[in-house]
């Protein structure tokens, strides 16, 4: 499977549990800890899909999308966060905006909602 996965979020723990998963089932993955790095990232690498902290410092996952929707990048996210209240509302006119987790989430149904999303 040639599909990459860009995780961004500030928790390392996170960080480290969903590139874990990813490998072990045969994705490429990239994890970051802010979304400057990853709008940098995004300037040098093409990725398949983001899963992307929705609450990070120095620039949220609202920023971010923004920023991705000015560059004109058509690369499915999921948001995940601690806070989803409201979320899905805002973002179901997004169309990069594919579905919304709360931490703490199921990892099944994550990883199925990744494989929907990448076949």
């Amino acid at each position: 499977m040639d599909k990459e996965i860009l995780i961004i979020d500030d928790q390392v723990g996170i960080r480290m549990l969903l590139e874990k998963i990813f490998v072990s089932s045969g994705y490429h993955v990239c994890t970051l800890e802010s979304g400057v790095d990853a709008l940098h990232y995004l300037k040098e690498q093409v990725v398949d899909l983001i899963l992307l902290d929705y609450h990070l410092p120095v620039m949220n996952g609202s920023e971010i999308i923004e920023q991705m929707e000015h560059a004109n990048y058509q690369i499915p996210i999921i948001l995940i966060s601690g806070f989803t209240t409201g979320l899905e509302e805002r973002y179901a006119e997004h169309t990069n905006v594919k579905d919304v987790f709360g931490k703490p989430f199921d990892v099944k149904t994550l990883i199925n909602r990744v494989e929907k999303i990448l076949t």
